[in-house]
């Protein structure tokens, strides 16, 4: 994945409830998430195609991308 990538943000309040809330460039949506209170955090992922990215991958994607 690179920052141009093309993702979608998904929110999920319980494993029943998943939909997605925004699509975008990977560094858009990423910053959106690490926008959001930690304490929300654990109700997002983001999907690249068929990849889910839960919020510790996340974290992980924004420094590999440099986006902090």
């Amino acid at each position: 994945m690179d920052k141009d990538t093309q993702v979608t943000l998904h929110r999920r309040k319980t494993a029943q409830d998943d939909r997605m809330t925004t699509s975008g460039r990977a560094e858009d949506i990423i910053r959106q998430f690490k926008a959001l209170p930690k304490s929300k955090r654990d109700e997002y992922s983001i999907m690249d195609g068929s990849m889910e990215y839960g919020p510790h991958e996340i974290d992980g994607l924004a420094r590999q991308l440099g986006i902090e």
